[in-house]
C-alpha cells in the first residue's frame, strides 16, 4: 500500500564528538524547512561512529533563534523563536530500525502554527540533561527556511510571517510583539496529573493564550489542563473539546512571566472513552516592555 502524505521530516545523526554542522540525512545537505509548515525533527545519538546508550538521558531541549549579527552563534540570552522540550526518549534505538525510519533516540514536532519564520538562516541547537542533571549540548548550526510563495501572509512580524487562522481569528495576533513559540509535546496517551512540558522565560513576558493540537484527540470527554507557574496553579485553565484535534484558549488574566520563572501545563481530565495524546502546545505569548 502507497505510503500517506505527512508533515516534513528532518531526520539527523548527530556526533556527539562531531559537533560540526546539521545534516538532514534524506538530503545530506543544511536542512531546509518551510514556514507555515508542521515540522518534525528525529535525532540519532553517536559517538565514535557507534548509536549511543541513552538510558541516562532525562531530557532533552531543542532551541531556534536568530543569529548574532555576522552569521554566527547567538548568546545564550537572546530569546529563542522556536523552543521545545522533551521528556520521552528512546534509549538504545538500532541502526535497522533507524535506516528504516521507525526509531531515533530524539523526536520534536513543531505543529504549522510555532514555525512563522522568515526566509533565511537561523540558529539551531540540541541539549540534552542526563539523570545527574548534567547538560551537555550535543549539535548546533545552521538550520534554513525557504519561502514557498504560499500560505497565509503578513506583515505584522517576520516571526509571524504565515500564522494559523486560529491565530488571524484572535484580535489580540494582530499586534506586532505576539510570539507563537511551540514548547511542548507529548508522546503518548495522556493521563490525570501529568506534566507537560515545562517552558523557562528568556525576557519578561505575558502568556496570553495556549494552543493545543493532538494526534489522538479525546472521545467521550474533554481534555483539560491546568497551567501553573513555577510549581503553583495560576487559576487559569485550557481545553481541547472531545472529538476535536485543535484549539485555543484566550487566558481569561493571563500569565505574567519575570525571567527565569517557569511554566508547566497539568492535566486535569482525559478523556472518558480515549484519553488522548500524541499532544503539541503552542503557547502565544508577548514581551512585557514590546
Amino acid at each position: 500500500m502507497p505510503e500517506q502524505l505527512s508533515s516534513l521530516r528532518i531526520r539527523s545523526v548527530v556526533s556527539v564528538d562531531e559537533r560540526d554542522r546539521w545534516i538532514d540525512v534524506a538530503t545530506e545537505d543544511t536542512p531546509k524547512l518551510i514556514p507555515g509548515n508542521a515540522i518534525r525533527f528525529d535525532f540519532l545519538l553517536q559517538e565514535n561512529a557507534a548509536i549511543v546508550d541513552g538510558g541516562n538521558i532525562a531530557s532533552s531541549i531543542l532551541t531556534i533563534k536568530d543569529l548574532a549579527t555576522g552569521g554566527g552563534a547567538p548568546s545564550p540570552a537572546d530569546p529563542a523563536l522556536m523552543q521545545q522540550t522533551i521528556t520521552s526518549i528512546t534509549a538504545n534505538p538500532s541502526q535497522a530500525d533507524w535506516d528504516a525510519g521507525t526509531a531515533q533516540h530524539l523526536t520534536f514536532f513543531f505543529a504549522e502554527g510555532a514555525t512563522n519564520l522568515g526566509k533565511g538562516k537561523y540558529w539551531m541547537a540540541l541539549e540534552v540533561y542526563l539523570t545527574t542533571g548534567e547538560p551537555i549540548t550535543v549539535q548546533y548550526g545552521k538550520i534554513e527556511f525557504e519561502e514557498d510563495g504560499v500560505g497565509l501572509a503578513t506583515t505584522v512580524d517576520p516571526i509571524t510571517n504565515y500564522i494559523t487562522l486560529a491565530v488571524a481569528n484572535s484580535t489580540f495576533a494582530q499586534q506586532a510583539s505576539l510570539r507563537a513559540s511551540a514548547l511542548f509535546a507529548w508522546f503518548g496517551d495522556l493521563a490525570v496529573a501529568d506534566v507537560v512540558g515545562s517552558w523557562t522565560a528568556p525576557v519578561a513576558e505575558s502568556i496570553l493564550a495556549v494552543q493545543l493540537s493532538a494526534q489522538k484527540p479525546p472521545v467521550g470527554a474533554d481534555l483539560t489542563f491546568d497551567v501553573y507557574k513555577d510549581g503553583v496553579t495560576t487559576g487559569e485553565s485550557v481545553t481541547l473539546a472531545a472529538g476535536s484535534s485543535h484549539a485555543q484558549t484566550v487566558l481569561s488574566s493571563g500569565v505574567s512571566l519575570a525571567i527565569g520563572e517557569v511554566i508547566t501545563l497539568v492535566c486535569t481530565q482525559v478523556g472518558s472513552t480515549t484519553s488522548g495524546g500524541f499532544l503539541t502546545v503552542n503557547l502565544i505569548r508577548q514581551p512585557v516592555n514590546s
